[in-house]
């Protein structure tokens, strides 16, 4: 009897990207919306911390990821001015290779 990879439990290429993409950006948005609905303001015990409490913690923990997108667009801008973007292009699969000329 000839048991292919598939009755064996192992997913194609196609399923593997479909439960890859597709469902964990399903999960993340779920949870995101689920936070967003059940949110309550931090507090301890009775006592309910004031609003700008909150705000100076988010400030606090968005503050370590600001040089990532600061270091992106500068990035991007150098190459853009040295045009050495078109190295890209030499890793690019043939059928894309046409979109950089």
């Amino acid at each position: 009897m000839n048991v292919s990879d598939h009755d064996m439990g192992h997913m194609s290429v196609i399923e593997t990207a479909l439960s890859k993409h597709v469902a964990s950006s399903f999960y993340v948005q779920i949870a995101f919306i689920l936070t967003l609905l059940l949110y309550k303001p931090p507090s301890y015990g009775k006592y309910v911390f004031p609003s700008y409490a909150s705000s100076i913690g988010w400030m606090i923990a968005v503050l370590p990821l600001l040089p990532i997108p600061v270091y992106m667009v500068l990035t991007v801008r150098k190459h853009m001015a040295t045009n050495s973007l078109k190295n890209v292009c030499v890793f690019l699969p043939p059928r894309r290779a046409s979109e950089c000329s």
